[in-house]
C-alpha cells in the first residue's frame, strides 16, 4: 500500500530493478556516526488500499551504531499530521523488539514484520505520516530509552519501478537539532537532494488489504454496472445536495475532499 523500500515485485526484499538501482540492496544513509532516533515521514497510500482494514505488515531498514552490541527496539506508529505540522500522535502502534544487535561501527539491518490485520491505522483519507523511534529498552515506568545511535536507511517511492505504490512529499521530521524526543519546526528538513530516488525518506513499506472491489462498487454510483462519466455526474448531484451518500471518505462532512476521494476511486476502476 506504500513502498518507500524499493520492493517492486512485492517479495519483501529490496532486490528489484529500476531506474534508481545500482546494486539491488544499495540504499542511502548519512554515515555511521549520524544519529537520528526519532523520525516522521510523509506518506500517501495507494488509491486501491482498503482504508478501513488498516495495515498489517511493515518492512523497514535501519543503521544501528554503538560501541559493541545493544538491544534494538523500534516503535512504529502512524498519524494524520504531516511534516511540517506538529506530530498529532493519533493512533496506537507497535514496539518491535529485535533483541541485541551488533553495531560497531555501524550495521545495516532490515526486517519484515507481520502483525494482525489493522495493526496500524491508515491515516485519514490515506494521507499522513509514519513515526519511527529507535530505542534500546523500556524503563520500569514505561518510558522508552533512546538508542545510543541509530538512523533509518533512506529510499523513496519514485525509484523507477513499474509497480511503485504510494507517494510521499519532500519533507521529513528528524529529531537532530535538539535531541529531546520531540519534533519542532526547525527539525523539518527537505529530502529532495537531486539524487535517485527523489525525494528520499525513511525506508519503510506498509502492507494492507486491497479495497478495489469496495472502491469500484462505490464508483459505480448510479448502479448500472458500468463505470463512466454518468457515475461522476450522479455523484456530483448527490454532493451538491449534501446527500450523506456523497461522504466518500466517511468523515461525516460533505466537502471537496469527498470529490477527490470519489475521483481517485473512479479513475482506478473505470
Amino acid at each position: 500500500m506504500f513502498d518507500c523500500f524499493g520492493d517492486n515485485d512485492s517479495d519483501g526484499y529490496m532486490d528489484d530493478t529500476g531506474g534508481c538501482f545500482t546494486t539491488s540492496t544499495s540504499r542511502w544513509f548519512f554515515g555511521t556516526s549520524y544519529c537520528n532516533m526519532f523520525v516522521a515521514n510523509d506518506m500517501t497510500v495507494t488509491a486501491e488500499a482498503d482504508q478501513g482494514a488498516g495495515l498489517s505488515r511493515v518492512d523497514l531498514a535501519w543503521m544501528w551504531s554503538c560501541n559493541e552490541i545493544e538491544s534494538c527496539m523500534i516503535a512504529v506508529f502512524t498519524q494524520d499530521s504531516v511534516p511540517c505540522e506538529p506530530d498529532s500522535f493519533d493512533y496506537s502502534g507497535w514496539i518491535l523488539d529485535f533483541g541485541p544487535l551488533s553495531c560497531n561501527p555501524g550495521a545495516y539491518y532490515y526486517a519484515n514484520v507481520t502483525q494482525s490485520p489493522g495493526a496500524w491505522t491508515i491515516p485519514t483519507r490515506g494521507t499522513g505520516s509514519y513515526l519511527l523511534y529507535f530505542v534500546q529498552g523500556v524503563t520500569s515506568s514505561g518510558d522508552l530509552i533512546p538508542a545510543t545511535c541509530a538512523q533509518p536507511m533512506l529510499w523513496g517511492t519514485e525509484y523507477g519501478g513499474d509497480n511503485q505504490r504510494g507517494t510521499q512529499a519532500t519533507e521529513q521530521f528528524d529529531d537532530v537539532a535538539t535531541i529531546d524526543r520531540t519534533h519542532t519546526t526547525s527539525e523539518c528538513y527537505t529530502y529532495s537532494f537531486g539524487l535517485c530516488p527523489d525525494p528520499l525518506g525513511a525506508m519503510v513499506q506498509f502492507w494492507g488489504e486491497d479495497g478495489t472491489d469496495r472502491v469500484c462498487e462505490y464508483a459505480n454510483y448510479n448502479d448500472d454496472s458500468v463505470i463512466d462519466s454518468r457515475d461522476f455526474l450522479a455523484f456530483l448531484n448527490s454532493w451538491n445536495a449534501l446527500d450523506g451518500t456523497a461522504d466518500c471518505n466517511c468523515d461525516s462532512t460533505i466537502n471537496s475532499q469527498d470529490v477527490l476521494c470519489f475521483l481517485n476511486g473512479w479513475n482506478v476502476c473505470r
